[in-house]
C-alpha cells in the first residue's frame, strides 16, 4: 500500500490511483486526535462493517471500559 499523504497537522490520508480515499489494510484517514475512518475506493459505507474497523472499535471501547 502506498504511503499516506500527511498534512501540516499530522493527519494522514491514503488514496488510490484515482485520487479517492482508499486503504485495504487499515483506515484510509487517521487524524492527529485519534479519529479514524475506513474507505474503499472513496466509499465509507463499504467499510462500516470491515473486520479491521470492527476490531479497532472493539479495542477502543475495551480500553475505555477497562480504564474507568
Amino acid at each position: 500500500m502506498a504511503n499516506p499523504k500527511i498534512d501540516i497537522h499530522g493527519n494522514k490520508h491514503w488514496y488510490n490511483n484515482a485520487g479517492q480515499l482508499h486503504r485495504e489494510d487499515g483506515p484510509a484517514a487517521e487524524y492527529e486526535n485519534g479519529t479514524k475512518f475506513w474507505y474503499k475506493n472513496g466509499t465509507k459505507d463499504e467499510w462500516d462493517v470491515h473486520p479491521l474497523r470492527i476490531e479497532y472499535v472493539i479495542q477502543k471501547n475495551l480500553k475505555l471500559i477497562l480504564h474507568d
